[in-house]
């Protein structure tokens, strides 16, 4: 049952919360400024066959000290994004995305074949969805 609280309130240093925050109600506006966002960085055999965030908005991908092969589990809410950067490339570097729009909402895979490459992806309809990439250095299946 969540608290209720009547009065203005303000907070100095660090807030951390676990689960949800709500504000406003209805048509009421919500403007939030100064966000900080982290980022995860997944690097050769030692990230080999794990899971991406799906909650981190840009996760760093390298292979140059080896083959990178992980997932990109399914999002949470519809307009959540994600953007995968490749800033090392020596060996395969594939990204398992459980629900891909581009396989009809089933498994696909992203592979990154250079450096310096990137896709930004949107959850969306229970997919992910491309909606930007580099233009060459990409495959999709």
């Amino acid at each position: 049952m969540p608290t209720t609280y009547g009065a203005d309130a303000q907070i100095t240093g660090s807030f951390e919360v676990d689960g949800d925050i709500i504000l406003g109600t209805g048509d009421d506006e919500v403007i939030l400024k100064g966000l900080t966002y982290s980022i995860e960085t997944k690097t050769g055999p030692g990230d080999d066959s794990t899971n991406l965030s799906a909650i981190l908005p840009i996760s760093l991908l390298s292979s140059t000290s080896g083959a990178l092969s992980v997932t990109l589990p399914d999002g949470n809410i519809n307009g959540q994004s994600k953007r995968l950067l490749v800033t090392g490339y020596f060996s395969t570097l594939a990204v398992t995305v459980t629900s891909a729009s581009w396989a009809g909402g089933s498994g696909g895979t992203i592979t990154f074949t250079a450096p310096a490459t990137f896709i930004h992806l949107v959850w969306a309809n229970s997919a992910w969805w491309i909606i930007g990439s580099a233009a060459a250095g990409i495959s999709y299946s």
